[in-house]
């Protein structure tokens, strides 16, 4: 084979798959081959130990390093008990019609049997109170004896000495001695505003 020769004519034999046949411009263009790179495999997350691990390896080792460490004793700690506030509150239960809602007195069994000085120096027996009806209905009426529209009973209201219960100045919280000698020294009464049927008329709501 003469290399200077033209009369040999060579044909190359041409890889398909390195070259590109462009149909725009049928021009041939030299296509490298893309290697793609595996991405690196993710590292394990290391198990780190939790803050309370930590904490208490801390203090194992820590009391071992105490020359009184043979003197240590580990007690189970005494969690104090709190004593919810005492909260008597009136609950109106669904009636059948004709009948006026029973409110009573609902009392922790902690504080069943004890007894509690009223105004005049007499014990008070919660026992028996949560077993009373209305126990200040009689009183209202009595005070409220000729006011029957809106505006007179929340004159009312505004008269008595205590604070408001709400925005709308609609509930009055009053001092229980004020109404008697029902209630405990301390206790107050939620007195509201209340309508029905075109009257209107004040109740107590709740005790506290």
């Amino acid at each position: 084979f003469d290399l200077k020769s033209t009369r040999q004519i060579v044909t190359p034999k041409i890889d398909p798959s390195t070259f590109n046949h462009s149909a725009g411009s049928h021009r041939q263009t030299y296509s490298r081959s893309h290697r793609r790179c595996r991405a690196p495999p993710l590292l394990p997350t290391p198990v780190l130990p939790s803050d309370h691990r930590i904490i208490i390896d801390y203090l194992k080792q820590f009391i071992r390093e105490d020359p009184k460490f043979d003197q240590v004793e580990l007690l189970q700690p005494v969690v104090p008990s709190i004593s919810p506030p005492v909260i008597f509150s009136g609950e109106v239960r669904k009636r059948k019609r004709g009948r006026k809602p029973k409110m009573k007195v609902h009392l922790d069994d902690c504080y069943r049997g004890m007894e509690i000085v009223n105004k005049n120096g007499v014990a008070v027996d919660l026992n028996v109170l949560s077993m009373v009806e209305h126990p200040f209905e009689a009183e209202i009426a009595r005070r409220t004896e000729g006011l029957s529209k809106e505006d007179e009973l929340l004159g009312f209201l505004s008269d008595l000495v205590g604070q408001w219960g709400s925005r709308r100045r609609k509930r009055r919280i009053v001092d229980a001695a004020d109404f008697g000698d029902v209630l405990p020294l301390g206790w107050k009464l939620l007195l509201s505003l209340k309508r029905k049927d075109g009257r209107a008329w004040i109740y107590c709501r709740r005790y506290i």
